[in-house]
């Protein structure tokens, strides 16, 4: 195993009857033998001939994880203050960001967007969450004279182990669906930009094959009659046969829209994640 307790298997082998074959196919056999996604090493040969051979091939996520978004701008403008952010991250993680920017519209864009664009950069560069969000904090409060914020709410998929770890500042409830039903995840923490030493909040849950993330705007809530916004929201996820994100995230828009009247008194934004687990057997 490597540093990470990851397979890491040296074969030696070579083509049959004369033919050429892929060394992904080598890498898919060992996958059924060990029960784990195993992969030809990077630059590793392409092809193996007649000749004995010794390749290498290292464990890959054993996890996959499917997006979907739906959104709508305050009063059915095409303008969101809204920004999301479907990202594959270093060491086999993915990530899901939703960003509510203060306000509506084009100015709520800019904050939103800046700020989503600023995590992309830092986390793909390696930097840890709680890092990013300090900088970005940072440069948000220094240097300005008005007050401008925005929300974090992330979602992080390790695709090795299935965990997800939830990261929150100044978010709404995220709604995560299991075989159990739907459990809340929440946060006290405020938006980023307001004060100097920001503290986000982050909670890590061990998820299974065919779980589902939800994480919605303010506007999702706001839109529904108050003291049942989260009741109506788990009737909906957790009542739901959808397995699609994108599906299942244009579902909840609509039956919210409609327990609304039709409108949309601010940006509106379902962002959905599910986790399957790989198959190997043959």
């Amino acid at each position: 195993m490597d540093e990470h307790g990851r397979y890491e298997i040296h074969v030696t082998v070579k083509s049959e009857k004369g033919n050429c074959i892929p060394t992904r196919k080598a890498a898919e056999l060992l996958s059924v033998c060990t029960k784990r996604r195993m992969c030809p090493a990077q630059n590793e040969r392409q092809v193996l001939g007649q000749e004995y051979e010794t390749i290498v091939c290292v464990e890959g996520p054993g996890y996959y994880v499917l997006q979907g978004v739906a959104k709508m701008g305050k009063n059915g403008q095409k303008i969101s203050g809204d920004s999301f952010l479907m990202k594959t991250l270093p060491g086999g993680k993915e990530a899901a960001i939703l960003s509510d920017g203060m306000g509506s519209g084009e100015r709520a864009l800019q904050e939103s967007g800046m700020l989503v664009e600023m995590l992309e950069e830092l986390l793909g560069a390696g930097f840890p969450v709680e890092t990013a969000l300090s900088m970005i904090n940072t440069a948000l409060v220094m240097g300005r004279e008005e007050v401008r914020f925005s929300t974090v709410d992330m979602s992080i998929f390790d695709l090795y182990n299935g965990k997800c770890e939830f990261v929150k500042a100044g978010a709404a409830v995220t709604f995560l669906r299991t075989k159990d039903g739907v459990e809340h995840i929440r946060s006290e923490s405020l938006p980023l930009g307001v004060i100097q030493r920001q503290q986000s909040e982050k909670e890590t849950r061990q998820l299974e094959s065919g779980d589902v993330v939800v994480m919605v705007s303010d506007g999702i809530l706001d839109a529904l009659p108050a003291g049942e916004q989260e009741h109506l929201l788990d009737l909906m996820i957790g009542g739901s046969p959808l397995e699609n994100p994108e599906e299942l995230a244009n579902y909840i828009l609509d039956k919210v829209l409609e327990l609304a009247a039709g409108k949309a008194g601010d940006d509106m934004t379902v962002l959905v994640a599910g986790i399957w687990k790989m198959c190997y057997s043959r």
